[in-house]
Formats: structure tokens, C-alpha cells, sequence
């Protein structure tokens, strides 16, 4: 396995009548590639495979590599329900688990899933801390505004002890010192810029000391969107095109996306490894199969 090195999970290829066996053959040879874990986003974009469903699908398509979501919107779903559902896919990967969570960045969204958008972040701090106490203690009670659980036992005992690993999504300065009060470690978003990210990265060292955290036990990690190639006119309206389709700003792929020759991505990898980074989600954002031979044939070794 290559440490630290996953790769993201397409989300979007398959079809009605399709056994998913496009996206089975991307799993099982991504495992083989050697990437130590594999990863899926939470995605509002029409189209999208639910998350938490496809890693139940690479829990059945692999044995070693960890399975992970960056970021799922945990506001939108019952704790008491989603605790059952995390637990049942750290045992369904025999505890190959990693959750990471997120607020958004869009308030409009609150609002289609019939929620009010008033205190979303109180909503979700608590609901991750009780998530975590779902999953880790045998019965649970709460008299938080939005659940009341009088002495509720525990949905299903996840592998992991005591729960899968928790990493928050964060960027604003409250969020940042919410994952780390709450969290095991802090992702950043593959549409952070490197400078943001730095930044980020020495908000929450300072954090980690004056929360009285072990840095040595809080994961470091970042998302990464890239392309291996040249960035010739056509490879970039490419790239541009899929970040209009995911964000609606196609302008982000000349500011957070890494495209360059294997040299040049390393190298941006390599310095985030330098930062204290420990964990790197890369995610080609096109030709997504020839891109991964591609990342653990040219680039990884280079980082070896």
C-alpha cells in the first residue's frame, strides 16, 4: 500500500440497468495500485451516487484500503439514524472506516431538505457530538433542542474503538477551532487554495496547544483536485468545465485545481507533506480511470 495516499472514487458513472461494474473494476484496481485509502464527497449535483452507498459498495470490492468520506453534510441527517449507518459500514469493512464531516458552505441548502437555517452551526456541532456518543456509549440521553433521546441504547457497535476516526471539514476561524475541540483531525477542502490551507494549517497548530490536543494524535489532511498532463487550452476548458459542473465556478480550476506534468504535482504534494500533512485525497477531476495509472505509476513514486 502507498501510506497517506488515497484516491477519490468516481461517483458518476454508472447507469440505469449498470451493476456498477465500471465503478467495481475502479475500486478493486485502485486497491491494487496501492492506494492506502479510497474516497467519495458528498455531492448535490443531480446524477451523484449517494455517499455513504458507494463505500458500502467498496467495502464489498476490497480488503486493505481504508474507506473514507470528506465531507458528508451531517445536518442533514438524524444522528440516532446515521450513527446505525456509520456503524454498519465500519463492520461491513471490518473497520476500514474514516468519517469526515462538514457544515457547507451553501445555507440555501437547509431549506430543501425542509430545515431552517437558523443556528446551522450550534445544529451541527451538536449533532456531531452526539453522533460520536452514539457510536462510542452504550446508551445516550440528550436534551438537545432538535433530538430528545431519554436513555437510548446504542444503534450498532462499530469495529473501531471507540469510533471510526471523525476529521472535520473547516475553514472559517470558528470552524477551525470546532474540529479541533471535536474532532480526531481537520481535511481541507480540495477547493481551498495552498495559501488558504497554510493559513488553516497555523490557525490550527495554535489551536491544538491552547485546547490542550495531542498534535501527534490529530490527523492533518487535504483534498486535492488535479490533472496530470500538460496544461494545454483543451486540458484546461476540461478542467474548467468540470468545476463549473461541481460548483457552479469554473474560475476555482485556475486557483485550487494542480495541473502540470508529474514533476509539478508532486512537487505541490510533496510540500503539503512538508506542512505536516500525513493524509492527501487526490481527486482527478478528469479522465478519472487513466488518471489514477497515471498518479501511482508517474507521481506517486516520485514522493517515495
Amino acid at each position: 500500500m502507498i501510506p497517506g495516499i488515497g484516491i477519490n472514487l468516481p461517483q458518476d458513472i454508472t447507469t440505469i440497468g449498470d451493476d456498477g461494474g465500471e465503478l467495481r473494476t475502479f475500486v478493486a484496481e485502485a486497491e491494487d495500485e496501492g492506494f492506502s485509502s479510497l474516497w467519495v464527497l458528498e455531492s448535490g449535483v443531480p446524477g451523484a451516487l449517494d455517499p455513504l452507498s458507494v463505500l458500502a459498495f467498496a467495502a464489498a470490492a476490497t480488503t486493505r484500503a481504508r474507506l473514507g468520506v470528506a465531507i458528508l453534510l451531517t445536518g442533514f441527517r438524524p444522528p440516532l439514524q446515521l450513527a446505525r449507518e456509520i456503524a454498519s459500514l465500519d463492520r461491513l469493512s471490518n473497520g476500514r472506516l474514516t468519517l469526515g464531516v462538514g457544515l457547507g458552505n451553501d445555507p440555501g441548502q437547509y431549506a430543501r431538505y425542509g430545515l431552517s437555517a437558523d443556528h446551522r452551526g450550534r445544529h451541527f456541532e451538536a449533532g456531531t457530538a452526539l453522533l460520536r456518543r452514539l457510536l462510542g456509549e452504550d446508551r445516550v440521553t440528550s436534551v438537545e433542542p432538535w433530538w430528545q433521546l431519554e436513555d437510548v441504547e446504542r444503534p450498532l457497535l462499530p469495529v473501531q474503538s471507540p469510533t471510526p476516526p471523525i476529521w472535520y471539514g473547516a475553514r472559517q476561524p470558528a470552524a477551525l477551532d470546532r474540529a479541533v475541540r471535536l474532532g480526531d483531525g481537520f481535511i481541507g477542502a480540495g477547493s481551498m487554495t495552498l495559501a488558504d490551507f497554510e493559513t488553516a494549517l497555523g490557525q490550527v497548530r495554535d489551536l491544538l496547544e491552547v485546547h490542550g490536543r495531542d498534535a501527534a494524535g490529530f490527523t492533518l489532511a487535504k483534498r486535492v483536485y488535479l490533472h496530470v498532463g500538460e496544461p494545454t487550452s483543451a486540458t484546461m476548458d476540461a478542467v474548467r468545465a468540470w468545476f463549473h459542473h461541481e460548483y457552479g465556478k469554473p474560475e476555482l480550476a485556475d486557483h485550487c485545481a494542480v495541473v502540470g506534468p508529474a514533476e509539478v504535482v508532486a512537487e505541490h504534494l510533496a510540500r503539503l507533506r512538508a506542512h505536516g500533512v500525513t493524509e492527501l485525497v487526490l481527486h482527478p477531476v478528469v479522465d478519472l480511470s487513466e488518471q489514477r495509472v497515471r498518479l501511482a505509476r508517474d507521481v506517486v513514486p516520485l514522493l517515495t
